[in-house]
């Protein structure tokens, strides 16, 4: 880590200089020179049978003692030396063995992508041991508990950590608290037992206290609702047989303190690891890496409030999603080194059991996370000195025990053999992924869609209202003003062909429209040009969800 790397020098320069003076008194600075007329000469022979008898034990201050002075002063002088030579390299050990580098790795590559991560590591000189991935969360039941292909992992030495939807697009938290979805996380664990990852770390309803996916939490109504839902899937997977899954409780940084967040808390029987996820991402001003990770720090729900809240339920924390970030909205800190150092050393400074980098480039949701692809070369620098040269280091398997229950499963409505059907694309990701398949009953889409057509724009006040019509396979689209990415309606919603936008200042402004979906965002639209004759001051589009990371 090389901010604590760059600590260490320090500190050992001042041990140093303050050695030497110390030294000063005990080995002259020239201790070879000729000795001058009329001093005594050593013993040379005897002086070597003294120094034989020190070496072999006893009162060694004493034979030390009775040796000629400039002989005993040049032994100790050796001992010292060697003692600060002996100190430094277990100062320069214990560093490296107790840094970032020491810490569990994982990445996000793609879907199933152990050869990504594979690259991944040659590209970082690191030796990740993780994998992150995703269950479909947009399909239904029948698409999330069939474990989504997440075979594919075995085989591979990767332990995974993987991201499950509690409610795959269906359901809701009351109905899941009283237990009427049991028999889908029964099936569930049958299959990724029988898949070889019955050791997964799952995230189950991760950034479940953000506000875009189906199990969000809006009030403290909901998070008790999230606790029980999250104590009747623990119950149920432990009793499946083979299992040893571990369970990491996982809500996000920043976000509403309308509701008290530890209502979502199941209680420390059902949890393995508290854990948040962790992006380089800032709303504030200054809009500098400072500023950032400071925010990152000290936000409502950030990492200052996590070790905390982790260390009082006596748990160890994981990092599932982490990583520099460039966004279309200009809202990522881009390249930035400061980031990485400051991650790197919170995370060998606090109780952190693992971290999961994203290493993706999510194109169809306006933003890059891939610290490899050549546009983050001073953040990958830094992440090679941080986390590089590390050994590949594992985390145990041994899941908290919960209590003693009975959980009953409605038979009649359980899928228990995994369908045979033929997996022919990505289930849909987690957080900035882009494998999603379209809810529409279409396949998954190769390409690019095709530009919208017939954009056409009107104007009320201050309102400009931009309608389109969509190419087929559409997932969502980019709504532009004036050059700069303002809205990204559709996915995980509907799809849209119309947008408002509201405030605009007064003046000429140029709209045009994008379509993105899991192949990346296609071309633009014709431009149209409108005219607000009398609006207000033009204001700066940014999600809804203001702090958050912007979730496709």
């Amino acid at each position: 880590m090389q901010s604590l790397r760059k600590e260490g020098r320090t500190a050992a320069g001042l041990s140093n200089r303050r050695g030497e003076q110390d030294h000063q008194g005990l080995c002259p600075a020239r201790p070879f020179a000729p000795v001058p007329k009329g001093m005594r000469h050593v013993d040379t022979a005897r002086t070597t049978q003294q120094i034989g008898r020190v070496a072999r034990g006893g009162d060694v201050a004493g034979r030390v003692a009775g040796l000629p002075r400039i002989v005993a002063g040049g032994l100790l002088c050796l001992v010292l030396l060697l003692t600060s030579v002996g100190g430094f390299f277990w100062a320069k050990t214990a560093l490296a063995s107790s840094g970032a580098s020491s810490v569990p790795l994982g990445d996000y590559a793609g879907w199933v992508n152990a050869s990504g991560i594979a690259a991944f590591g040659t590209k970082t000189n690191t030796h990740p041991t993780m994998a992150t991935d995703y269950l479909d969360r947009t399909d239904g039941w029948a698409a999330m508990d069939n474990g989504g292909g997440e075979g594919g992992w075995k085989g591979s030495g990767l332990r995974l950590v993987l991201g499950v939807p509690i409610l795959p697009g269906v359901g809701t938290l009351s109905q899941g608290a009283a237990g009427s979805y049991n028999q889908y996380f029964a099936t569930l664990a049958q299959n990724l037992v029988s898949q070889g990852e019955g050791n997964a770390i799952l995230r189950l309803g991760w950034e479940f206290n953000g506000n875009w996916y189906p199990w969000s939490v809006a009030n403290n109504t909901d998070a008790q609702n999230f606790a029980s839902f999250w104590r009747q899937i623990v119950n149920t997977m432990r009793a499946v047989p083979g299992q040893q899954f571990q369970f990491i409780w996982n809500p996000n940084q920043g976000g509403p303190t309308s509701w008290d967040l530890t209502q979502a808390y199941p209680g420390s029987a059902y949890v393995d690891y508290i854990g948040s996820d962790v992006y380089d991402e800032y709303w504030g001003t200054p809009q500098t890496p400072q500023g950032s990770w400071n925010n990152i720090v000290t936000q409502s729900w950030g990492l200052n409030w996590l070790s905390s809240f982790a260390a009082a339920q006596g748990k160890p924390m994981g990092l599932p999603e982490w990583s520099v970030c460039f966004r279309s909205d200009g809202h990522g800190l881009g390249d930035d080194p400061y980031f990485i150092n400051q991650f790197a050393n919170w995370i060998a400074t606090n109780n952190v059991a693992f971290t999961d980098i994203f290493s993706f480039n999510d194109t169809a949701g306006g933003q890059d996370n891939d610290i490899t692809n050549g546009l983050f070369p001073n953040a990958l620098a830094a992440f090679k000195a941080d986390f590089g040269g590390g050994v590949g280091t594992n985390i145990g398997t041994t899941a908290t025990t919960g209590p003693t229950t009975t959980t009953t499963v409605n038979q009649s409505t359980t899928t228990t053999t995994k369908p045979t059907t033929t997996t022919t694309g990505a289930p849909a990701p987690g957080p900035t992924t882009t494998t999603t398949k379209p809810t529409t009953t279409n396949p998954v889409v190769t390409g690019t869609p095709g530009a919208p057509t017939g954009v056409t724009a009107s104007v009320s006040g201050s309102t400009v209202t931009v309608s389109w019509a969509n190419a087929s396979g559409t997932l969502g689209d980019d709504v532009f003003r004036d050059g700069n990415e303002i809205a990204w309606p559709g996915w995980p919603s509907a799809v849209v062909t119309s947008y408002q936008d509201t405030g605009v200042g007064a003046g000429s402004h140029t709209y045009y429209v994008a379509a993105y979906n899991s192949s990346g965002v296609g071309t633009g639209s014709t431009a149209v040009i409108v005219t607000v004759a009398g609006g207000s001051t033009t204001t700066t589009s940014a999600p809804t969800h203001t702090g958050f990371r912007r979730h496709r």
